[in-house]
């Protein structure tokens, strides 16, 4: 990425951004970021936007390594790490398969959203990707153990208790034994309601 191109990104300059000639895939920076991932990581929303319509194939784009124990990221592994519930909105609506693209780790958006302890970001995601319910990462882990593994109580007690939650887990504890689906039945297990609130057993 030339000098040029990434202040404009890092400045949200949309116009400039929009003019540049050739495909964007190409101009990343020293760490593999380009311009979405820039927009992503700075909540510039505009210019997320505009780069979403003018070549969305970047939605599916890693980055480098930028430390030993990072892993390779898409704009949407950032914007969810970051929380930034508008961006992960619009790059739903930009391209909601984007969500599903893992890591190096397996982690997609919404591990990485329950790893940080974004239940908003899980939310959102949820909606427009319910399957996201049974996706698990490279350990076999769905995003509820992953919340629960990083001690992340107060988002699962949020979660669990919003009518967002109750909406799609009530169902399940009306099932008989042996009927709930794996992924609920597999992180209920670790968990105990007390007082109104789940604590880790």
């Amino acid at each position: 990425m030339d000098r040029e191109l990434l202040e404009a990104a890092t400045s949200g300059d949309v116009k400039y951004v929009q003019d540049a000639r050739g495909t964007l895939v190409s101009k990343v920076t020293v760490n593999g970021n380009s311009v979405l991932h820039i927009a992503a990581k700075l909540g510039l929303l505009e210019l997320a936007e505009a780069v979403c319509r003018k070549e969305f194939s970047l939605l599916r784009l890693y980055n480098k390594n930028e430390h030993e124990d990072a892993t390779k990221s898409t704009p949407f592994h950032f914007a969810a790490a970051h929380g930034d519930t508008r961006m992960v909105q619009l790059l739903l609506r930009s391209k909601p398969s984007a969500a599903y693209v893992q890591d190096e780790d397996g982690f997609s958006a919404i591990h990485v959203a329950a790893s940080a302890g974004h239940p908003k970001i899980i939310q959102e995601l949820l909606r427009h990707c319910p399957d996201f319910m049974e996706h698990k990462h490279n350990k076999g882990r769905n995003f509820l153990r992953v919340t629960i593994e990083k001690k992340k109580l107060e988002v699962v007690n949020l979660l669990f208790f919003s009518s967002f939650f109750i909406l799609y887990f009530a169902p399940f504890l009306l099932l008989p034994k042996g009927c709930c689906p794996g992924f609920f039945m597999s992180s209920w297990s670790f968990l105990k309601p007390t007082k109104g609130r789940l604590q880790a057993i």
